[in-house]
């Protein structure tokens, strides 16, 4: 309860008497003089202040609790006998908050993207404002209380600060912060904190998502496309999701339409310097095109757009002393930087002084693979060659990692990779058929058979199986058999329980029918098989899954291939769903439209305990691999209510943006501290000062506050969100698991997210009980009582049963114009004036007429602070202990009736005639 508040009122039993017999005794003291005890009956009594006093409460301190230590009575036969077993907690005094007034403030309709209300005795946690025209929050604006001075509110995508939309005063009519609602300046509606103002037309301005558009990091060029620049192009201002800074330091805005926007980049700077995370989205926050950055995303959740999706400047190094055969090395190994899977291409070209030139083609005559940004495989097929002869060079002309080819790699300026040697024969003629490219086997291939082919392999006419056979790297002879061996073919077999080296096999030596040692390419060997890891999957029958509301699901496992993976499920159909990634030990799959995992009516069958979602066959490239039906998923029923989609403006860009999964921006790294690292140019987001405090003048701190809210509605990005996870590794909290690690833990009400959020889900244990369950603690509105009506009748002031509506707003508005007195039949617990704004010469608001201090009127009402167990111990008179659990006379229902045929006739009988106390008075610029 506030400081002011004027009647604390605690139940329990033994409270015989009138109260005047009765002696309290608390921590912190409370002068016996301060107050009165008044007994209503043997269940309840109230502490009434008295005129000019408050509740105690140290220099400095926000909030106290105050124990109840000593209960002594008059009527006991030892009067100095201390009826209380053990001291008890009765009450949480809070200071009285204020409000300054500030009519100067002006704010746009939408543009502005947030302002500071200053005052006093914030708290974070229970601080809540009420305004005129109504703004709610965490639907209208996000508010941070930044200390017990300032709260920062900050507007929400789509909302405006005045709901009707016109401008005027945005007036706080009521304030909050835990101990009961205080009506500000009631006589003026409200205390005006800003001035709404019609946008601007700059405020119009829009940014088009362009993450299509690729650029690399040193890319001279970028173009934003929009609406509403200023066509002055020096004028416009952009803020972004990294330390990119403009007028020169990192680029400068050359030319600009109402529709474009073209930067150029400064020498030496880059758009996104760390390429370690690229590729990645350059993302656009804000643009000032002349009223003020305006944001171009959900500003709540630091949403902005992405303008661009940026690659790492490629590079590839010369190798000009590798030395290649012509047709027998099967693959040739590329370094540099920059490499990106999957969108990365070389233009490959070879010379021969006699036989011209060659432009080798992608999959026609090579294969490209990329491993990570420094390395990358080119493998020849089978029956191709690096050149048309000999003693010439392979040359990289061309290299494109996305974007487009760079312009530091051309003909003119190529890169040299390997020099072409003619192909070492044997002096016997010996030659083997590479086949690296199309005998592709497991490392314990269901078929245990390897083949190589050539010509002269073994001595004419040999048949037999005691070929000695050496490959590179060097496989051990009881790894295998030689099953045949003859002139142009040798069949080798796998020995039971072992397996083939991972990787390209290449025949090094032959010894076949006779003593000749047969050796190729010089003992490098020639590729004759690639070995494949042997796949597995990873049974995850705890991942649960929705029959069609959880799109995507992870498959785990090992010697998965980026290059080409494919799973099959069971009983989900082929066509029902598709790839979309596949690491080494992970493959993505997610459902097509309309198509579920397991079908509802097969769900229906077992709906108790789900479907098993199994995978039954993979295919890495060397063939399909049965398994044993492992079960990835479990497949439960549609939850009754709970369904999502993907209407979010920003669904389907890999990132949750609804707020039911964790999202990481991979532009933002964020330590334990809570600060986000800015992994592109090093250093706190926005810790340097730019222009000497341009942005900080223009668009304050905004992007260094960590976001409260998602972009988007709960339930509106189902895949990026992924309901109930999809992946293994993510796994649900479970019922029974949760502790109490929330900073407002264990304070009486729950605050993770099945409330008001403070908190994650789990974290407040003993006030919200596990994760899963809903026995959690709120405000009990039956608690309340007004002890001088003798019932609970009135435990709800907002709702008017004649009218059948909650008057809260109703008496906020019409109510006002006809109210002299500023009085409204309402909850509020009083009512309070604003504080002159120090800045404000001419704010006389708050001035009483003699010049004294600005007063605190608080109304006396029902305020209640519970100490259900303070006097449960008290003992009477006689030393007896009494529970009166019976209904008092104004319970009955001829009572209510009468009581509420008083209170219709006569609002303000609501009222009690308690005196007002002042909690804080206001000296020049000191507070008393």
């Amino acid at each position: 309860m506030l400081r002011v508040t004027s009647k604390l009122r605690i139940q329990g039993t033994g409270f015989e008497g009138d109260g005047s017999n009765l002696h309290f005794e608390f921590v912190p003291a409370l002068p016996k003089d301060s107050y009165s005890v008044v007994s209503s009956s043997d269940t309840s009594c109230s502490i009434v202040l008295k005129k000019g006093k408050a509740w105690p409460m140290a220099g400095g301190m926000s909030e106290v609790t105050m124990y109840l230590t000593s209960i002594k009575s008059d009527t006991h036969g030892d009067p100095d006998f201390n009826l209380l077993e053990e001291p008890k907690a009765v009450a949480t005094i809070v200071a009285t908050p204020s409000i300054v007034k500030n009519e100067q403030r002006t704010i746009y309709m939408t543009g502005s993207l947030k302002f500071l209300v200053n005052g006093s005795n914030f708290r974070a946690k229970s601080t809540a404002f009420t305004f005129d025209p109504p703004l709610y929050r965490d639907v209208d604006y996000v508010m941070t209380v930044k200390s017990p001075e300032t709260a920062q509110l900050t507007l929400k995508t789509g909302r405006k600060w005045r709901s009707d939309g016109a401008p005027g005063p945005l007036k706080l009519t009521r304030l909050d912060t835990g101990g009961g609602a205080l009506r500000i300046d009631s006589k003026f509606g409200g205390v005006t904190v800003a001035e709404v103002q019609a946008d601007l037309g700059a405020h119009g301005v829009t940014v088009e998502t362009t993450s299509d558009k690729k650029y690399y990091q040193s890319a001279p060029e970028l173009t934003i496309l929009g609406h509403g620049f200023n066509e002055s192009s020096s004028l416009n201002v952009l803020r972004w999701g990294n330390k990119l800074m403009g007028k020169g330091v990192n680029y400068t805005i050359v030319a600009g339409t109402k529709n474009t926007l073209t930067l150029s980049l400064a020498w030496g700077s880059k758009w996104r310097p760390n390429a370690a995370n690229l590729p990645g989205p350059l993302t656009l926050l804000a643009v000032n095109a002349g009223a003020g950055l305006v944001p171009v995303g959900a500003t709540e959740a630091k949403k902005g757009r992405a303008v661009a999706t940026i690659y790492p400047d490629p590079a590839v190094h010369p190798s000009p002393l590798t030395t290649i055969y012509r047709t027998l090395t099967h693959e040739l190994w590329v370094t540099g930087s920059g490499f990106v899977r999957g969108s990365t291409s070389l233009d490959l070209v070879s010379t021969a002084p006699k036989d011209g030139e060659l432009a080798l083609k992608p999959f026609v005559d090579y294969v490209l693979v990329v491993f990570n940004q420094t390395h990358l495989r080119v493998s020849l097929r089978d029956g191709k060659a690096w050149a048309n002869g000999p003693d010439g060079e392979l040359k990289c002309v061309g290299l494109d990692t996305g974007p487009g080819k760079i312009p530091s790699v051309t003909k003119e300026m190529p890169r040299v990779l390997a020099t072409i040697a003619a192909d070492a024969m044997h002096k016997s003629g010996a030659a083997v058929t590479r086949t690296a490219m199309t005998q592709t086997i497991y490392e314990t291939p269901a078929l245990k058979k390897l083949t190589i082919t050539g010509e002269h392999l073994c001595a004419d006419g040999y048949r037999g199986t005691d070929a000695k056979v050496t490959f590179s790297p060097p496989v051990a002879d009881d790894v295998f058999t030689v099953n045949q061996a003859a002139e142009k073919k040798v069949v080798l077999d796998l020995r039971k329980s072992k397996r083939w080296p991972v990787g390209t096999l290449y025949l090094a030596s032959l010894k076949c029918g006779d003593k000749t040692l047969r050796t190729f390419a010089d003992g490098a060997g020639v590729g004759v098989a690639t070995v494949l890891p042997d796949p597995t999957v990873e049974a995850h029958p705890e991942l649960v899954l929705y029959g069609a509301h959880s799109r995507r699901v992870v498959v785990r496992g090992s010697g998965f291939s980026p290059e080409g993976t494919e799973l099959t499920l069971e009983p989900t159909p082929r066509k029902s769903y598709h790839v979309v990634e596949v690491t080494e030990t992970t493959v993505l799959l997610e459902l097509e439209p309309d198509a579920a995992w397991v079908a509802p009516e097969v769900l229906a069958k077992d709906a108790a305990k789900g479907v098993d979602l199994k995978v039954s066959k993979v295919d890495t490239g060397a063939g399909e691999v049965r398994f044993d039906s492992v079960t990835v998923a479990t497949v439960v029923r549609e939850p009754e209510g709970d369904v999502c989609d993907d209407s979010c403006e920003w669904a389907l860009d890999g990132v949750c943006d609804d707020g039911t999964a964790p999202a990481y921006e991979d532009d933002w790294g964020t330590f334990e501290s809570g600060r986000r690292w800015d992994d592109d140019r090093g250093g706190y987001l926005y810790d340097d000062v730019y222009y000497g405090g341009f942005y900080d003048d223009y668009y304050g701190a905004y992007f260094d506050d960590f976001a409260d809210l998602p972009a988007c509605p709960y339930g509106t990005d189902c895949t990026d969100c992924q309901p109930l996870h999809g992946d293994s590794h993510y796994t649900e909290v479970k019922d029974a698991e949760c502790d109490n690690t929330c900073e407002f833990s264990r304070d009486g009400f729950c605050d993770d997210t099945r409330t008001n959020g403070y908190c994650k889900l789990g974290t407040d244990c003993q006030d919200c009980g596990p994760a899963s369950a809903g026995n959690y603690s709120t405000y009990d509105d039956d608690a309340w009582w007004d002890d001088d009506a003798s019932n609970w009748y009135w435990d709800d002031d907002y709702y008017d049963d004649d009218r059948r509506r909650f008057d809260d707003f109703y008496y906020d508005t019409a109510t006002f114009s006809g109210n002299k007195d500023g009085v409204f039949d309402d909850d509020a617990v009083g009512y309070v004036r604003s504080t002159p704004n120090p800045f404000d010469p001419d704010d006389d608001l708050g001035k009483p007429a003699d010049g004294g201090a600005a007063s605190l009127l608080v109304a006396a009402l029902l305020v209640t602070a519970l100490g259900l167990a303070a006097c449960a111990a008290a003992r009477v008179a006689r030393g007896g202990k009494v529970c009166a659990g019976g209904r008092k006379d104004g319970d009955s229902k001829e009572s209510l009736a009468a009581s509420w045929q008083e209170m219709t006739s006569n609002p303000s009988a609501k009222k009690t005639n308690i005196p007002i106390t002042p909690d804080v008075a206001y000296t020049g610029d000191h507070q008393a």
